[in-house]
């Protein structure tokens, strides 16, 4: 019986966060209203001009419904995007080469976790395809230096990924600091793919390039243990008053009655 499948931390990175960079919108929520609006106004505006060319009064009032609800998306859109611009977005992209082998990993494993459809464990015959052809990941298409090096810095980047999960359901200065986090991991990696691409092409450039690369990837775990650190520590004063969790307030008049029926007890017993 073959063993279940275990991706790779290039596997998991591409996965979660690999379709992503390849390009930034900066509010999807903006696009689609956009989007919504010009198609809805584009309807209302033929139905409005049939109506006036046949003198029908249903496509007339039809075509003005859409043009209102055209106007609504608009400014729905209008308003995502002004709260868009203040929203951190990385200003590093990347290469051509990195869209290249990007693709190609895409290609190979999946573009999505597709776990599921390559666990060939599952079964007798997935067992004898996984004998015969093994199972895919990244490394498969990649030169071996370069998969090391980018396995390396994907470890590091998912450790951060996942940290920045945790802050974002957290309280205080950790949650703060996710979009300025997750901006700084994004361009980091950015630039890992770049060079690992152009080191998957050219082995020459070993030397250099694991250096910057190794540069990078000791850069995502410092943030990453800083990250860990914050989420590590207890929380502070300023952070308890503005938690809005209901545990903490429970738990804080549970302890502030036992401390006064402790005190009640104490002054109790010296009277008497």
């Amino acid at each position: 019986m073959s063993e279940k499948r275990q991706p790779s931390s290039i596997d998991r990175f591409f996965w979660t966060r690999g379709v992503g960079l390849f390009g930034y919108v900066r509010n999807p929520m903006a696009l689609g209203f956009l989007i919504a609006s010009i198609s809805t106004f584009g309807l209302g505006a033929s139905l409005t001009a049939i109506s006036l060319a046949s003198s029908g009064k249903m496509p007339l009032i039809v075509g003005v419904a859409n043009c209102i609800v055209a106007a609504i998306f608009g400014g729905i859109s209008f308003w995502a995007g002004r709260r868009a611009k203040n929203i951190p977005t990385t200003e590093v992209r990347l290469s051509s080469q990195a869209r290249a082998l990007l693709t190609r990993l895409g290609g190979h494993i999946g573009w999505h976790d597709t776990s599921h459809d390559w666990d060939w464990a599952t079964g007798q015959t997935g067992n004898f395809l996984a004998s015969l052809f093994g199972n895919k990941t990244a490394s498969n298409v990649m030169a071996a230096p370069a998969a090391a090096l980018l396995d390396k810095a994907c470890f590091e980047y998912n450790r951060v990924w996942g940290l920045l999960k945790i802050a974002e359901g957290s309280t205080g200065r950790a949650k703060q600091l996710v979009p300025q986090m997750r901006v700084a991991a994004d361009e980091a990696m950015i630039s890992i793919l770049n060079q690992v691409s152009l080191l998957d092409k050219s082995p020459e450039t070993q030397g250099t390039i694991s250096a910057q690369v190794g540069q990078q990837s000791a850069k995502l775990k410092e943030l990453a243990d800083h990250l860990e650190g914050m989420l590590s520590e207890p929380a502070t004063l300023a952070d308890r008053l503005v938690s809005s969790n209901v545990m903490d307030g429970v738990l804080d008049n549970l302890r502030m009655e036992r401390i006064a029926n402790e005190e009640l007890r104490d002054f109790n017993s010296t009277n008497h």
